[in-house]
C-alpha cells in the first residue's frame, strides 16, 4: 500500500489499473507485494519523512514543519501543481509562494 500511495503514477489511472491487473495475474501468492506491481524501489522514498506520520495533533511540532511536509507529500502524489493546489484548497499562486518559501520549488 505504501508503494502505491507514494508512486507518482505518471500514466494516471490507466497505469495504476494495469499495474494492479498485472500483479493479480503474476503474483505467486495471495498477497500482492511491491515487486509484483513493477514499481522500482527508487520510485518511492524509503527514508522516514521529516515529520513523523503518527505525530499527535498538539504535539511539540512547529506548524510550519507540518505544513511544509503536508504540501511536499501532496505535490509528490498529485499529477500537476494545479491539482495539488486543488487538493490543498489553495490557489495555484499561493502554492507557488509556499513552495518557494519552504524550498520545494
Amino acid at each position: 500500500m505504501r508503494a502505491i500511495h507514494l508512486h507518482a503514477w505518471p500514466g494516471n489511472l490507466r497505469e495504476l489499473r494495469n499495474a494492479i491487473e498485472r500483479a493479480v495475474i503474476l503474483s505467486p501468492g495471495p498477497t500482492i507485494e511491491t515487486e509484483d506491481l513493477g514499481i522500482p524501489p527508487a520510485a518511492y522514498p524509503a527514508a522516514a519523512p521529516a515529520v513523523a506520520v503518527d505525530v499527535v495533533l498538539g504535539a511539540d511540532v512547529a506548524l510550519e514543519a507540518v505544513e511544509r511536509e503536508h504540501i511536499a507529500r501532496v505535490i509528490a502524489r498529485a499529477s500537476t501543481l494545479e491539482s495539488a493546489a486543488r487538493i490543498l484548497g489553495i490557489d495555484a499562486t499561493t502554492l507557488q509562494r509556499k513552495r518557494k518559501r519552504y524550498g520545494l520549488a
